[in-house]
């Protein structure tokens, strides 16, 4: 009898992929927006729970599809890793990552993506080594107001005496709402005016 059969042997290969997120672009400050949230991992491989720590890189494109121009690039470690084989899951919270760019211009039809790239060091050897991305695609909501002219307009009403009134024509050119925004006019004659408070959707615009 030439021929012998093993005992079974165990295997403990990992396989990571991005399984889904929670990721949101926000409005930061003015010209400023975070990326936060958080990114489900799941390990499709087999043997003991996943414990090493997964290095992620993210990359933030201005149009959908992962594809267009790169807006950011940045990279972490998710560490505290324990996912069981066999389609364990475990969620982790990002560190938000702060954008300086104008957002609405730099989009297409307000729309952006992420591309999340687990294991991009290859540091973990995985039984496939080629399903670790996720690109997700995210709607841009930040307003941007913007003061389309401004008209006065005056009379006499007697010697060293002016009444008058001035109109502030704003508009939102942005991707999402202006709720009760604050427009403030000031002179540089003494005169005073009282703050108006607007709130504008997308695209619209108002006389105060």
């Amino acid at each position: 009898n030439n021929t012998y059969c093993a005992d079974n042997k165990d295997e403990d290969i990992p396989d990571i992929q991005v399984s889904t997120d929670t990721l949101g672009v926000t409005c930061q400050a003015d010209g400023q927006v975070r990326v936060s949230g958080t990114v489900t991992m799941v390990n499709n491989g087999c043997g003991t729970n996943l414990a090493a720590n997964i290095p992620v890189r993210f990359t933030l494109y201005d149009n959908t599809g992962c594809t267009g121009n790169q807006l950011s690039q940045w990279t972490e470690t998710f560490a505290g890793v324990n996912i069981a084989a066999g389609g364990g899951t475990q969620v982790f919270t990002i560190t938000a990552h702060d954008v300086t760019t104008n957002i609405c211009t730099n989009s297409t039809g307000c729309q952006v993506s992420i591309l999340i790239e687990a294991d991009y060091t290859n540091s973990i050897c995985e039984s496939d080594g080629t399903d670790n991305t996720r690109c997700t695609d995210k709607t841009v909501t930040v307003p941007d107001i913007t003061v389309s002219s401004v008209t006065p307009t005056s009379s006499c009403v007697n010697d060293s005496n002016f009444q008058g009134t001035v109109t502030v024509n704003v508009t939102n050119t942005g991707c999402g709402a202006a709720n009760n925004a604050v427009v403030r006019l000031t002179s540089s004659c003494g005169y005073t005016f009282t703050d108006q408070t607007v709130t504008l959707a997308a695209g619209a615009n108002a006389n105060l």
